[in-house]
């Protein structure tokens, strides 16, 4: 095969492959739809944590799960697949951390609720990896730009039918048919893929543009301070990769002013001003539950106290939360938490301090081998990769959402890390063509 070829593999289905633009569409409207199913009230009903941790989830999360693991299935027989790598030290991390799970039923004491997870994430994974066999990362963020979009309108139209923007309220917080959180993670999803495809598509920049700033504006109005903290870091890591000295000497320059500047008048002005700069710090949110972390600081309290009854390989997967556990920490916490808004803290109650060091170490890797390929490159994709898991790194801090892949911003984050894991990427085909060359 010549160096062309390969390259052209690597790249995509965009730089050569023979796959139909209709199969890319369809993989938007079946992902898209599926995860709409599993996501979003769009009839306004609601289901008790207790219940969905007693039962499952319902039938509609079920039916989109499976419908994304029937894809999966559909695209890995499918011809034209690409040649995938397993040996890589990502691949092999992100493999032991999935056995790890399975083999995780063996110890859990909710045996019946963990299979019915892990089934689940074994769909998400199928889907996944059929994604893996036939498109790039590239292909990936347009995937994420037009789903995320799509979310985001379906959320402002059902935002304005029902009550309309209450922007006058110092409690409004824009969630349209799912909760503001996630929906902030959408916006995030959507401002990134923007960004990144501007240097990709110069004929579309004004659009994305526009689509970036829409995205910053909504992710403003959700509140939600994790996934604003987040987008922050991945965006001043995209202007530091690509930046020149002098741009990095502004940047750092321009962070250090701003925090001084915050400091300072926090501690001179304890008056209308100060509350101000604290509140557009906080989002608008309640300055009194930072101590404890929106209450986050009782209930990690209280899951530590937990996980140090199993430290090292934990209650199975996702087997820790229970209905009855669920009301136990209610009880203690005041509020029935169904995750423990930590991603690395949530992986540790379910597979130990061995799966949390997993964990770390693809997070690691991951961004390692990701920012590698995007400066060798400049590819939209690798920047998109690169960005989500620093994202993910971040958020990972305040909430659980990385850990549970059968959630949309989950699943795109597995695909990320499989597409870094078992592709075969410009850099690692060139070293190849040349090893066959010299061997020849």
């Amino acid at each position: 095969m010549s160096e062309a070829a390969l390259l052209n593999e690597s790249r995509g289905y965009d730089r050569g492959m023979p796959l139909s633009s209709i199969l890319l569409c369809t993989v938007m409207l079946v992902v898209g739809g599926a995860f709409l199913l599993a996501e979003h009230r769009l009839q306004g009903q609601q289901v008790s944590v207790v219940e969905e941790a007693a039962s499952g989830p319902g039938y509609l999360r079920q039916l989109g799960l499976i419908a994304i693991g029937v894809l999966g299935g559909l695209l890995l027989i499918l011809p034209n697949r690409r040649s995938l790598d397993f040996t890589s030290p990502l691949a092999i991390l992100v493999i032991a951390l999935g056995l790890l799970c399975v083999v995780s039923l063996l110890w859990t004491p909710a045996f019946s609720l963990s299979l019915r997870r892990l089934s689940g994430v074994v769909l998400c994974g199928t889907g996944g990896l059929g994604i893996c066999m036939h498109f790039s990362l590239r292909d990936l963020c347009k995937i994420v730009l037009v789903i995320s979009g799509t979310f985001l309108c379906i959320g402002i139209f059902f935002e304005v039918l029902g009550h309309g923007f209450v922007m006058a309220s110092s409690r409004y917080r824009f969630g349209g048919t799912v909760n503001p959180n996630l929906q902030g993670l959408y916006c995030s999803m959507l401002g990134l893929t923007s960004m990144c495809l501007q240097r990709d598509a110069p004929r579309s920049g004004f659009l994305l543009r526009l689509i970036f700033v829409v995205a910053v504006g909504f992710l403003l109005l959700t509140g939600s301070r994790t996934a604003l903290y987040s987008f922050v870091v991945a965006v001043t890591c995209y202007v530091w990769v690509l930046g020149t000295p002098i741009v990095k000497a502004v940047l750092v320059t321009g962070l250090t002013a701003c925090l001084t500047l915050i400091l300072v008048l926090g501690e001179l002005l304890m008056g209308g001003m100060a509350t101000r700069i604290v509140g557009m710090i906080t989002v608008g949110r309640n300055v009194d539950t930072i101590s404890t972390l929106t209450g986050r600081g009782p209930l990690w309290s209280e899951l530590l106290q937990d996980f140090g009854q199993r430290p090292l390989l934990g209650y199975g997967f996702q087997g820790y939360w229970t209905g009855d556990r669920i009301l136990g920490i209610g009880d203690s916490t005041g509020w029935a938490a169904q995750g423990a808004h930590n991603s690395y803290l949530e992986v540790a109650l379910g597979v130990g301090i061995v799966g949390c060091i997993l964990f770390v170490l693809i997070l690691g890797v991951g961004i390692f081998r990701a920012r590698r390929l995007f400066i060798s490159t400049e590819d939209a994709g690798y920047g998109f990769a690169l960005l989500w898991l620093v994202f993910a790194v971040v958020h990972s801090l305040a909430e659980g959402v990385f850990a549970k892949p059968t959630l949309f911003p989950g699943m795109v984050f597995l695909c990320v890390l499989m597409m870094l894991a078992v592709q075969r990427h410009p850099m690692m085909v060139n070293r190849a063509y040349h090893s066959h060359l010299n061997d020849g």
